[in-house]
């Protein structure tokens, strides 16, 4: 431990890292609110809905061409760190490349088959064009997540907080920019915002990062090599990641299968708003990850237990309040037309906490190694949920779907608990 550093029991080096990503966050927030603000105040309902439903198509997208590469290159970067950077730098060359190249792949498919995917939604003004901005964004942020992922397994956490800032600057800065000049529509909001914004990012990204870090495409064999590394364990997290995904997204890719499209804006905010507090999870859960090679032992997994759900009990207070004034708020903020989503955001709300208290066991899943219980535990609140959701939305609507999701996390939590009590 750095003696330089004040830590305590309470505030260990996982503690420190976190806030130190977490303090960025509030001006990020902060940023990320005021683009919200704008796009919900100047988009209508439906357009407002429809953005977010491109935003979530281009999530669970992204995460089908990602193949598991960045968390498994999260995991085995610090090892090669450890005894040789060549070994770590040839490795990282290939995630670089593999991951740049799989998504590219994919846009291409998607691009040229968007044609197909219209009919889906014949109650939506949505276009092929549409559809092939969105496969470009798939692209782009695939290039700038494995921009950022150098930084973190550099642990680098001051730089990634950087990022963050700028990423959120950046798009507020073209939001209000777009607004200013009456330009603000869908197709300028998801070009600028999802795909011009990441672009550049990247380049902030790749100047920050380490020169050592040489991103030349590795040799044949190497590539060879660090595939079959990356995805030994990272098929698991490939599965994992597009039923994580599925299950966070889900609901803005179906509601317009039943409800309205006024319905999908309303739904949309208040997801909006539960993600954004799900952000201190998954900062704490990107600190972590590279560490959590070094839980070998039952203390060292017991320590990081207690020490996770004394932070868990941190972030919850902070939650409930925001539950407790999203009444007035909400509706003065956004406007009348978003009263639905007060009840709706305090649903979601609630399932964050719920998230908070299973993160740390999850983790778990990747210090024992076993990402396939990650992808048992996706794949049980994903079944549930779309189960739940047949179920309920087309009778109950938006208030059947957040109680489904409740349910889905529940037992899907559940079920990492059980899975991990005999390892700490």
């Amino acid at each position: 431990m750095n003696s330089n550093s004040p830590h305590t029991p309470y505030f260990d080096r996982i503690t420190w890292d976190w806030l130190k990503v977490l303090g960025s966050n509030g001006v990020q927030l902060l940023f990320s609110f005021l683009s919200g603000l704008l796009l919900a105040r100047l988009l209508n309902l439906e357009h407002y809905g429809l953005f977010n439903m491109i935003v979530s198509f281009a999530a669970v997208a992204g995460a089908v061409s990602e193949f598991g590469l960045t968390a498994s290159a999260s995991y085995h970067l610090p090892q090669k760190l450890k005894s040789s950077f060549k070994q770590a730098l040839e490795l990282g060359k290939v995630y670089f490349w593999l991951r740049v190249g799989y998504a590219a792949l994919f846009t291409a498919i998607i691009g040229g088959f968007a044609f197909l995917l219209v009919p889906l939604y014949p109650s939506l003004e949505i276009s092929v064009a549409i559809i092939q901005l969105a496969a470009l964004a798939i692209l782009a942020n695939a290039v700038n997540d494995s921009v950022k992922t150098f930084h973190q397994v550099d642990a680098r956490f001051d730089r990634y907080s950087y990022l963050i800032i700028a990423g959120a600057a950046v798009t507020l800065l073209f939001t209000a920019i777009l607004a200013i000049g009456n330009w603000l529509n869908l197709t300028t909001a998801v070009f600028f915002l999802l795909i011009i914004k990441e672009m550049a990012m990247v380049l902030l990204g790749y100047y920050w990062m380490s020169s050592a870090w040489a991103l030349a495409f590795p040799a044949w064999t190497e590539l060879k090599k660090g595939w079959k590394t990356l995805t030994r364990s990272g098929i698991w997290i490939w599965l994992a990641n597009i039923i994580e995904k599925l299950g966070i997204r889900l609901d803005l890719l179906v509601i317009p299968l039943w409800l309205s499209g006024w319905k999908l804006g309303v739904y949309a905010l208040a997801f909006n708003l539960a993600r954004r507090l799900s952000t201190v999870n998954h900062n704490l859960y990107t600190v972590v990850l590279p560490r959590t090679s070094q839980l070998e032992t039952v203390d060292k997994r017991q320590d990081f237990i207690i020490k996770s759900l004394w932070r868990s009990c941190l972030v919850s207070l902070a939650i409930f309040a925001v539950i407790l004034l999203a009444d007035p708020l909400i509706p003065f903020v956004y406007g009348p037309s978003f009263d639905f989503s007060i009840t709706i955001f305090r649903g979601l709300a609630a399932i964050v906490i719920l998230e908070v208290f299973t993160t740390p066991f999850l983790l778990l899943f990747h210090a024992l190694q076993r990402e396939n219980e990650k992808t048992i535990y996706e794949t049980i609140k994903t079944t549930t949920l779309i189960l739940l959701i047949l179920m309920l939305l087309p009778e109950y609507g938006l208030g059947g779907l957040v109680l489904g999701r409740f349910a889905a996390t529940f037992l899907s939590s559940l079920y990492a608990l059980s899975r991990t009590r005999n390892y700490w």
